[in-house]
């Protein structure tokens, strides 16, 4: 079987994805994105037409990773907060934007059900439903015996917003249910039901007794039902034709959310809000009340799902994201909100964790907002090279953004360039905090160019013969044996990762260097070992014997501390060390091992770099240092953050809430977790991490070489000794740049 060895490795979490229209919403609205907007002109804030809305993320509820629904109900926004397995964390308000919570419902009050979806009414009642046993729990906020679970839904229903009541999304029929009334065992439901052939996002809006639903259709984008019969209406031809010219503008209406205008029930007033701005519609005339700037959504990372105006220049909008929980956000016209400093920071590719990192700071900072810049997503870039290329004309002419994400970039071949600050003196001050890795900090102490904010290392794991590889050789010999058994030795998805952490552990150091010949033959006879080796790529019963893969997950340090003792039961907490090895089944039969694959060596990641011809120094060495924080580090998720406090709030955060559940992997084994950490063991994992002192930074442009002709092996194209010597005659020059 052929298999294409990539030269990039992306840390993405895989977030469990919500078994509902909103996950499949969510989906669509990536790919849509990614060809309707994608390469939208970037522009900074300093820039802002009049008309803009700033989005100012607001904080959410400690514990809660994803809101669910919001409403804004007498000067307060509420929201039902979840946790990143979409298990109930509860119901909270706040007067301030999120400066301080107060929790209206406790989780106790509920139980631990996982959500299926929620809505809030303007009456201030709670609809929560229980994806486990289709339960709809109503819950008065303003009662003292508040909470109700004699409501159910049907199978297949989902709840969504209204302004007085909830309303029943069926995906079975493509009907919604407007009131449900039960008697004893009678149910009565006044239900909607759509033209054929339109699908319902899923965005109900009342206006006096009419009901709005946006469709995913450009053909009849819009649909009006009358309250009380759930009977079709005729919509407003000035509004109708209105509609459809905005349709004709955007790639589906599913990038769009109606807006709720609260009090206002004119029926011949609607708002719509949606990546190209805010538009009002009064009696079939449009409207431009402003352009939206957030470069998520710009991106197609996010998406406005309900949006409930404030006041004139104030709305509040849930964020739907893509790959990570929901949030909310302030759009406001408000003149404070655009008096922020803007400061650009750079990435190749998009990346969750620095998008976390950058919303989180940009809710918490008055006086500065970053604005987050994806070279692969600007206009007119096909590649990286484009990217690349781009990038350094803008630094060279003066133009170029304040800070620069190095991962899978060409670092080397920049700072020959002058495009970096030389950043030692701050990167000295850093590292000397005692809250960080100040070994992981105070890598390169000559001239220091990048400060990571997380880092990760290789490990194996499998068969203990297998894991006493120490070089390319060693690993060929032992797959290959392993290969002459029956059963099946790696994970069809692992090629890629065992290649790369091979080149990074092992090829590197002599690649980069010279261009040792002999390390390039190896790497490519190891590539054709990989590219036959008998794998499982499926739901076959026999499971894999060796895995090599990138510690990167922190919650996984209840079983990393195994590798120091070698213990031979390998617990797996929360969602599994990978979704492919079953401990278990390989101790029946062979002695079972795992060990890091390069003692003390660990991968920099997120690797921030200032740039020259970027504002004020000081000021982004500040902003550095404040993503170096707890508040900030706590939500990396794809490896390990520098800070040593946020690892340890991690660890009493994630676990105390999902170590007593029991999670299914994808190979249909049942995992219960492990205990919650001693203090003892935690402070042996945290000590264990600072002996970590020999960074493995890839010369990205060698290693692009060494790949392309990997992948010239592996199809066959080229033999082991012609696309070695090719190989090295391209990487020489490299060496001497």
């Amino acid at each position: 079987m052929l298999v294409k060895i990539t030269k990039n490795r992306k840390n993405v979490k895989e977030n469990n994805i919500k078994k509902s229209i909103s996950g499949i919403i969510c989906i669509m609205v990536l790919l849509i994105s990614l060809i309707g907007m994608t390469g939208c002109n970037i522009k900074s804030q300093k820039e802002t037409p009049q008309k803009q809305f700033s989005e100012i993320q607001i904080p959410m509820p400690k514990k809660v990773a994803s809101c669910e629904a919001v409403n804004y109900i007498d000067k307060k926004i509420y929201v039902v907060g979840l946790n990143q397995n979409r298990k109930f964390v509860g119901v909270f308000s706040t007067t301030n934007y999120g400066g301080k919570w107060k929790k209206e419902v406790e989780k106790k009050e509920i139980g631990n059900i996982t959500v299926s979806s929620a809505c809030i009414t303007d009456a201030s009642k709670v609809y929560i439903s229980n994806e486990d046993d289709n339960t709809v729990y109503k819950i008065d906020l303003k009662k003292k015996n508040k909470i109700n679970k004699n409501i159910e839904a049907n199978e297949g229903e989902e709840v969504v917003y209204g302004k007085n009541k909830p309303y029943y999304v069926s995906l079975q029929d493509e009907g919604v249910c407007i009131e449900r009334k039960k008697d004893d065992d009678t149910t009565t439901d006044i239900k909607i039901i759509q033209p054929k052939g339109i699908a319902l996002i899923g965005n109900i809006v009342e206006k006096g007794e009419n009901l709005y639903v946006l469709n995913i259709s450009n053909k009849e984008m819009l649909t009006k039902y009358d309250v009380k019969t759930g009977k079709k209406k005729q919509l407003d031809k000035n509004m109708k034709k209105a509609l459809e010219n905005y349709g004709k503008r955007i790639e589906k209406a599913m990038d769009i959310a109606m807006v709720d205008d609260n009090a206002d029930k004119d029926d011949k007033k609607l708002t719509i809000v949606g990546a190209n701005g805010m538009y009002k519609y009064f009696d079939g005339k449009e409207s431009f009340l402003g352009s939206i700037n957030s470069e998520s959504i710009r991106s197609g990372r996010s998406s406005i799902s309900e949006c409930i105006k404030i006041d004139d220049k104030n709305y509040i909008a849930k964020m739907d994201k893509t790959f990570s929980g929901n949030s909310i956000s302030l759009l406001s016209l408000d003149k404070r909100s655009e008096n922020r400093t803007a400061i650009q920071l750079y990435s190749l590719h998009g990346n969750l964790d620095m998008e976390n990192i950058v919303e989180n700071y940009n809710a918490t900072n008055k006086e500065y907002a970053i604005e987050y810049i994806v070279g692969m997503e600007e206009k007119g870039v096909k590649n990286e090279q484009q990217a690349i290329k781009k990038l350094k004309k803008r630094i060279k002419s003066g133009k170029g953004p304040d800070m620069v994400l190095v991962d899978d970039m060409p670092v080397e071949e920049m700072q020959k360039e002058n495009a970096f600050e030389n950043i030692s003196e701050f990167g000295e001050k850093i590292s000397n905090k005692e809250y960080v890795f100040s070994n992981i900090l105070k890598e390169n102490k000559n001239k220091k160019y990048e400060i990571p904010l997380s880092f990760t290392f290789d490990w194996q794991v499998g068969d203990k013969n297998c894991c006493k590889s120490k070089n390319i050789n060693e690993l060929i010999t032992s797959l290959a044996t392993l290969n002459n058994e029956d059963g099946y030795v790696i994970h069809d998805e692992d090629r890629n990762d065992i290649m790369q952490a091979a080149y990074r552990n092992f090829a590197a150091e002599h690649i980069e260097k010279n261009a040792d010949i002999n390390t390039i033959k190896d790497f490519f006879k190891l590539a054709e070992v990989v590219r036959d080796i008998k794998a499982k790529c499926g739901d076959e019963k026999v499971k894999a014997l060796y895995e090599l893969k990138v510690s990167s997950q922190h919650w996984i340090t209840t079983t990393e501390p195994h590798l120091l003792n070698n213990s031979t039961k390998y617990n797996i907490g929360k969602e599994g060390a990978s979704n492919i090895f079953i401990i278990e089944e390989i101790e029946k039969n062979r002695e079972f091992d795992s060990r890091i694959l390069k003692e003390r060596s660990y991968i920099p990641e997120l690797r921030i770099a200032v740039t020259k011809t970027g504002q004020n120094k000081e000021i982004v060495e500040n902003i550095i240092e404040k993503f170096c924080q707890k508040n900030n580090q706590s939500l990396i998720t794809g490896g390990f953050p520098v800070n040593r406090l946020a690892i340890k709030k991690q660890l009493k955060e994630d676990y105390d809430e999902t170590l007593s559940e029991v999670y299914m992997d994808d190979a249909d084994l049942i995992i219960n977790g492990d205990n919650l950490l001693t203090k003892s063991q935690e402070q042996e994992w945290l000590s264990y991490l600072e002996t970590f002192d020999k960074p493995v930074v890839i010369n990205n442009k060698i290693a692009g070489i060494v790949f392309e002709y990997t992948n010239k092996v592996i199809s066959g194209e080229l033999k082991v000794d012609d696309a070695a010597k090719q190989c090295r005659q391209e990487i020489l020059p490299c060496l001497t740049e």
